[in-house]
């Protein structure tokens, strides 16, 4: 198992060195890192709060969620599929899956997936997939015919209402 590494979660944080102080975008930043799929459990204190400072220290805590995973969705005498995955890659909130399927009534029976993501890539709150698949699990953008596909995802999700833009 690695760490969350502490460049990975600082690239998380709403806030800078040196900002004003807002209780309700420190709770915003305690939920948003929460629901990354690498960390399990965020507190954000703040220490050195008392009357004669204009500063404040904010100490972040988190509790890494175990990285590897599988999972089966199928498994039948004429069907399977399955999947592996890590999501925190050495640490660095970063994903990797592969997954594969057999289905006797298929043509061609296998299929196969391989995905990368980055979360919240180069600190942006956005968050960037790449990654091929033969199973039929993206819809096809023209013919109606499944077939094997490349894609690129990226998403930028509704990440605090103190956010600039979304999308």
């Amino acid at each position: 198992h690695y760490n969350t590494r502490e460049w990975a979660i600082r690239q998380s944080l709403f806030f800078k060195p040196a900002d004003t102080l807002n209780a309700y975008l420190l709770a915003d930043n305690e939920r948003y890192l929460r629901n990354q799929p690498y960390i399990s459990d965020a507190r954000l204190m703040i220490l050195n709060a008392d009357a004669y400072s204009d500063s404040v220290d904010v100490l972040v805590v988190t509790k890494d969620e175990y990285e590897y995973g599988a999972d089966i969705s199928n498994l039948t005498a004429t069907d399977v599929a399955a999947r592996v995955y890590n999501n925190n890659v050495l640490g660095a909130a970063q994903k990797l899956q592969a997954g594969f399927l057999w289905n006797k009534n298929f043509q061609p029976q296998w299929g196969s997936e391989f995905e990368y993501s980055k979360f919240n890539f180069a600190g942006s709150f956005t968050d960037v997939s790449l990654g091929y698949t033969a199973l039929n699990n993206h819809d096809p953008l023209d013919t109606g015919v499944y077939e094997g596909s490349y894609y690129l995802d990226i998403e930028r999700p509704l990440y605090t209402s103190f956010a600039q833009f979304t999308g």
